[in-house]
């Protein structure tokens, strides 16, 4: 036992560095990883106060990175929230995004200006996953209660 002991006190440095990098990377890919979608379980409704554009679509061969900007007069007024997916059917899952102000989007479109309401930008990175490719279709999701008024966009990087 206490050669155990003397071992762990030796070489607690040279167990514990790759264990924490394990830790980190296990948390990294679990955060930036896919999660399913189910849209079958939303009411679709169409929106028509909701505006899009993307302005980059890449698909490259570890990530896939999205980038643009929405408004909704239903989301501005933060009664939805946004849920950006990739795929269809069974396969279609979310990606992790960031929100970013766009006061110039806000401006275009009369919106309330201040810094807490312009964050209309978003930029969505993913790790590949087999099921995204060329034609992927990318979704822009907007979930209020069980209502959900989404459009599609194709990425043809």
């Amino acid at each position: 036992m206490t050669d155990l002991v003397g071992f762990f006190r030796k070489y607690f440095l040279y167990l514990t560095v790759p264990a924490c990098l394990l830790l980190i990377c296990a948390v990294y890919y679990a955060w930036n990883g896919p999660t399913p979608f189910r849209s079958a379980e939303y009411t679709l409704e169409t929106d028509p106060t909701l505006r899009f554009q993307i302005e980059e679509c890449r698909i490259g061969k570890k990530d896939f990175l999205v980038s643009g900007w929405l408004v909704s007069e239903s989301w501005s007024a933060h009664k939805s929230r946004l849920v950006l997916t990739a795929g269809e059917g069974k396969g279609e899952f979310s990606i992790p995004y960031r929100l970013y102000e766009r006061p110039d989007i806000a401006e275009k479109y009369h919106l309330n200006g201040t810094t807490i309401y312009n964050r209309y930008g978003f930029t969505g990175l993913i790790r590949r996953k087999g099921a995204i490719g060329q034609n992927t279709a990318l979704h822009l999701n907007l979930i209020s209660g069980h209502i959900l008024n989404r459009v599609q966009y194709v990425c043809h990087s």
